[in-house]
């Protein structure tokens, strides 16, 4: 993880480039409670089960990103697991590779790359 957060933020911006390197690296992920997430540089990731943003648990009112590029088998750009009242991506979205393993609200899953998964479940199991 290179940003995450496991409290309370009123705001949080990010100005430098955000990159990660390895299996299940992500760029951004929440636990906590943030009003505003604002990451105005790209956010790029590298690995198998690569993630950009995801919002695993915790609440977040709005999330706004320069972009978001992943690269990795099984990767995913944008995961949401909660509500997220506003999301806005600028720039691109895009990820790259084949299916891998991925790391899914705990379970090591197989999975195809995607550049925005919004689980249907609750429960940790692999997705279909």
């Amino acid at each position: 993880m290179v940003l995450d957060n496991w409290g309370r933020v009123e705001t949080w911006t990010a100005t430098a480039p955000v990159t990660s390197h390895g299996p299940s690296g992500i760029g951004f992920v929440n636990f906590g409670d943030v009003d505003r997430l604002d990451v105005q540089a790209p956010i790029t990731t590298h690995g198998t089960g690569a993630r950009g943003f995801n919002l695993y648990d915790g609440s977040l009112r709005h999330a706004s990103f320069d972009s978001i590029a992943t690269t990795g088998d099984g990767a995913i750009g944008i995961q949401v697991t909660k509500t997220l009242p506003q999301l806005e991506v600028r720039g691109d979205l895009t990820t790259t590779g084949g299916t891998g393993t991925s790391l899914v609200r705990g379970v090591q899953c197989s999975s195809r790359p995607r550049s925005l998964r919004r689980p249907r479940v609750s429960v940790p199991r692999c997705p279909p």
